[in-house]
């Protein structure tokens, strides 16, 4: 009963004060439509594949339902970034990113996954990110109810959807 406490005061605590943290540039204009924003894959330094495939996954298929209100054609870039060359990415507006500082902590009945992921908008012909979009996420779980997989893919969706979400509100001038 006292683990359920805890994980319960825990979860009301980090669910409550965790949201994402936008900084915008005094030039970020909104993009006009129609118009192409490219997607590229998200670095991940020992980030389990369940996380970073599940999150980039969630990610784009978010932005592709909100095209509707966006009017924006959301592009995958398959390749990394220095194959694709600077001259081009300067040409064309994108989003990049990274997942870092993953942890799980395991105790003998609960785990915690931690993650920090940051989403960094690059407008065509700007030197510098016009936007950064910044989410700190935590999934709690109890061994005897889920799965390290499950809890995995339940922290991937949690920091997509809250990503996704900011990004197109950002984007659509709200």
């Amino acid at each position: 009963m006292k683990t359920f406490l805890i994980f319960c005061c825990s979860f009301f605590i980090l669910t409550s004060c965790s949201q994402v943290k936008v900084e915008q540039k005094e030039d970020f204009v909104a993009l006009r439509r129609p118009q192409q924003l490219f997607i590229l894959p998200f670095s991940t330094v020992m980030v389990p594949n369940a996380v970073s495939e599940g999150f980039f996954d969630r990610l784009v298929d978010n932005l592709n339902q909100g095209q509707a209100t966006t009017g924006l054609e959301f592009v995958i870039l398959k390749q990394d970034p220095q194959v694709i060359g600077t001259k081009w990415l300067s040409e064309h507006t994108y989003v990049a990113g990274e997942i870092s500082a993953y942890v799980e902590d395991r105790g003998s009945t609960t785990v915690s996954l931690r993650a920090k992921t940051r989403l960094i908008y690059y407008a065509a012909g700007a030197a510098e990110p016009s936007l950064k979009l910044s989410y700190p996420a935590e999934v709690f779980y109890e061994k005897d109810y889920q799965t390290m997989d499950a809890a995995r893919l339940q922290l991937a969706e949690k920091i997509a959807d809250q990503l996704a979400q900011k990004l197109l509100e950002t984007l659509a001038g709200s």
